[in-house]
């Protein structure tokens, strides 16, 4: 199933659903991923996945890592 995402279709809505799904992370009240504190359930994400898909989730994981979070 994972090798079949279309990393151009990997918006962000579907991003925070597919690690939400895995057990890679929970979203607070306000809808902001809450990574797991383990890397390890990452990696073997990436490990099951294409390049261009992993390059896709990457990107998503990055980006919930760096976005601010509004306190409040």
């Amino acid at each position: 199933m994972l090798s079949e995402l279309v990393p151009t279709l990997l918006d962000e809505e579907t991003f925070q659903q597919l690690v939400q799904s895995s057990g890679l992370a929970a979203a607070d009240d306000a809808g902001n991923l809450a990574l797991l504190d383990r890397i390890a359930e990452v990696k073997a994400l990436f490990d099951a996945v294409p390049a261009k898909v992993r390059e896709a989730l990457l990107i998503g994981f990055l980006d919930a890592l760096t976005r601010p979070v509004r306190a409040g």
